[in-house]
């Protein structure tokens, strides 16, 4: 009986029902009266989800209760920690960091493609100090990315709720595609600052992403040979 008790008040401290729909990131519980499980980690005393998917437990006779989160696509079609992903910048603010959607990640290609989706499962987000190696707070956003973008970043981390940290610190990293204000052709990078519209001349400024090492070309084949569709 006091082991039920205890399962049920474990339950009454969680911060979603059970078969909720959760996202990377979300916090479910207290590290110290929930079990993690699989679809979840730990950090700083807290149970949170690492991938999409529904809220389940093993047993509510169990002490403490452990937790999972079933998704409902495979571990291998979901952002990991270290990967390589091709992201289109949604959103630039000044001082907050930057809105990414995360379409294919390295060695998998489209998450779209594969959901029969239009929209992508996964957010991400780019952070001041994440854009450039060595960066601090004279880094400007806008002049490293505009909405609309294409660019290729690494995993970081899951972030906070429903989006992941990503980083283009590395000289392999930045825009790969951007489109012309004015004339509305697709840019060419002309150095690691500045890309120019090969019709106006035009020249805007942008965290370009430099050439690839021949140790990342294999890995990186099934993002980039897709690019001019997206």
């Amino acid at each position: 009986k006091s082991q039920n008790m205890t399962a049920s008040s474990s339950l009454s401290k969680l911060r979603f029902d059970i078969g909720d729909t959760l996202a990377p990131g979300d916090r479910i519980g207290s590290a110290r009266q929930i079990s993690p499980g699989p679809g979840t980690y730990t950090r700083l005393g807290h149970v949170y989800s690492s991938v999409v998917g529904t809220l389940t437990i093993s047993s509510k006779d169990a002490s403490p209760i452990e937790v999972s989160v079933t998704s409902p696509i495979s571990q291998t079609q979901i952002p990991s920690i270290g990967k390589l992903v091709l992201c289109r910048v949604l959103r630039i603010s000044p001082q907050m960091p930057a809105s990414v959607e995360i379409l294919a990640m390295e060695g998998m290609g489209f998450f779209q493609s594969q959901h029969n989706s239009s929209t992508s499962y996964f957010m991400g987000a780019i952070r001041r100090e994440d854009v450039k190696s060595n960066a601090s707070e004279d880094v400007s956003m806008y002049d490293c990315f505009r909405p609309g973008d294409i660019i290729l970043a690494r995993v970081l981390s899951l972030g906070d709720a429903r989006r992941y940290f990503l980083s283009t610190a590395e000289v392999e990293l930045g825009v790969m595609k951007a489109v012309c204000r004015s004339s509305g052709m697709v840019m060419e990078p002309i150095s690691f600052k500045e890309m120019q519209c090969p019709e106006s001349k035009v020249k805007e400024f942008r965290k370009c992403a430099g050439p690839l090492s021949d140790g990342d070309a294999g890995g990186l084949l099934s993002l980039i040979m897709p690019l001019k569709h997206v």
